[in-house]
């Protein structure tokens, strides 16, 4: 069941608060770490099943297994994805999952809403690589940004995205609010006329 809200963004909660920067190679992303609410959703499919970090010495050996997790999902998926977007991706992870970015709300990566995001970018085929962060219930954030529109999605397990996006719209900023099944999402952006946000 997918169902979508519209509200003007000086009056709707943005859901992604930004809580530190990241440094990205491309000047037109927008990059950073995210906070989002929790939403627990344990995936069912055995392909899914969290590869949460053993109890480790340090936590370097957590944050590199992490990384690994992560990196040897998109090695799996390579076929289907520029060179230069797997790139970009994974210096953003090595940021991201790095010691000294670390705090003490920060999160790893989990393995179920990881894949859905992975799913998502086969599914719709985005040419512009998000700049990627990680809630504190370990679910992927993504956010694009062009010069009228930013999209921030949060990616969980079972194959289910929350996403808003904010356009400008004469002298206002209108919010729009979707959540469903990551096959469906390409067709909301384009339905929505935002869709080349991400291309």
């Amino acid at each position: 069941m997918t169902d979508y809200g519209i509200a003007f963004a000086d009056s709707w909660p943005n859901p992604w608060i930004v809580t530190g920067q990241l440094p990205l190679p491309q000047s037109t992303l927008t990059s950073g770490r995210f906070r989002a609410n929790p939403a627990p959703n344990p995936s069912p499919k055995s392909s899914d099943q969290e590869s949460t970090p053993g109890v480790q010495t340090t936590l370097d050996e957590q944050l590199f297994d992490n990384r690994a997790m992560t990196k040897i999902a998109i090695s799996q998926l390579a076929m289907h994805l520029d060179e230069a977007w797997r790139r970009v991706t994974f210096e953003q992870l090595d940021a991201l999952l790095a010691s000294d970015h670390w705090e003490e709300d920060s999160a790893f990566v989990k393995r179920a809403p990881f894949l859905t995001f992975l799913r998502f970018v086969i599914f719709a085929g985005p040419t512009r690589v998000p700049s990627l962060g990680v809630g504190h219930s370990g679910n992927t954030l993504a956010s694009w940004r062009n010069d009228n529109t930013q999209i921030n999605a949060e990616f969980m397990a079972n194959d289910k995205a929350a996403v808003s996006f904010i356009q400008q719209v004469g002298r206002s900023k209108e919010a729009i609010v979707w959540h469903g099944d990551v096959a469906d999402l390409r067709l909301f952006l384009q339905r929505n006329g935002v869709l080349d946000c991400i291309l």
